[in-house]
């Protein structure tokens, strides 16, 4: 099926992430690779929102930590695996650049629809539908 897959995820959605990883699975060719991938975007103090409230690299660990937990409870050890950061205030952008650069086969991506909480901001998954150098599979969170 899919030789390298693109799992684009917000890690403070574990639900989300374990939906995106199951379908990947399910698209994986045997000898394929799962990028997780996430975008961290700025984060300031209330007072001072342009500053942020963390160093860079504490922050990237903390996504790194929590995106390598969901990976091995997700993934079986076998399949090939990379977690993947990004920064910067364009989540779309950036996961089509990762897609683009990694040679993507696929991008997966979750969302609750119009009527509900997105996990990417309409936007985000408008314009990876849109932009994305490879197939796009937008899913559906299914009901709790």
């Amino acid at each position: 099926m899919f030789s390298k897959i693109l799992v684009a995820t917000d890690p403070a959605h574990g639900d989300e992430t374990a939906h995106a990883l199951t379908t990947a699975l399910r698209l994986l060719d045997d000898e394929g690779e799962i990028l997780l991938f996430a975008v961290v975007g700025p984060r300031g103090t209330d007072f001072f929102p342009h500053v942020p409230d963390t160093t860079p690299d504490a922050e990237d660990q903390a996504v790194r930590d929590k995106l390598d937990v969901l990976a091995r409870k997700f993934l079986p050890h076998q399949v090939t695996r990379r977690i993947l950061i990004a920064h910067g205030n364009s989540p779309g952008e950036a996961i089509v650049e990762a897609a683009d650069q990694d040679l993507a086969a696929l991008i997966i991506l979750v969302s609750h629809g119009a009527g509900g909480r997105w996990p990417w901001p309409r936007h985000t998954v408008e314009y990876v539908s849109v932009n994305a150098p490879c197939a796009a599979l937008i899913l559906r969170q299914p009901d709790a």
